[in-house]
């Protein structure tokens, strides 16, 4: 079994809005701070766990996330948020590099 999980996966502290669950993309909305992203936001990380009102976000590395619309192409692409916890491809946004789609369960693992 091949598995991409812990590849240079980085992840920083920032205080969360309410609304947001663990996997789901954020937007930068105020100094240190994060929410749930927009449709079409270019997010800055996926959100991993919360508490308290903060919580840490993965900005880099590995990562498996819910996608909508067609299924992500394999390699590098473009993909911003859906607006419903997940990414979609896009013209503008953040390259990721797809590396499997399970277009059954709606994921892709992606290195941002």
């Amino acid at each position: 079994m091949i598995s991409n999980k812990g590849f240079n996966e980085k992840s920083i502290t920032l205080y969360i809005e309410e609304g947001v669950k663990a996997g789901e993309p954020v937007t930068i909305s105020a100094a240190n701070t994060a929410k749930a992203s927009a449709t079409g936001d270019n997010f800055a990380g996926i959100l991993i766990n919360q508490r308290n009102g903060c919580g840490a976000v993965q900005v880099e590395g590995y990562a498996s996330v819910n996608y909508s619309g067609t299924a992500p192409a394999l390699g590098r692409i473009t993909v911003c948020a859906n607006g419903s916890g997940g990414i979609k491809t896009g013209s503008t946004g953040r390259t990721v590099l797809v590396l499997k789609v399970d277009e059954e369960n709606s994921t892709a693992e992606i290195i941002m």
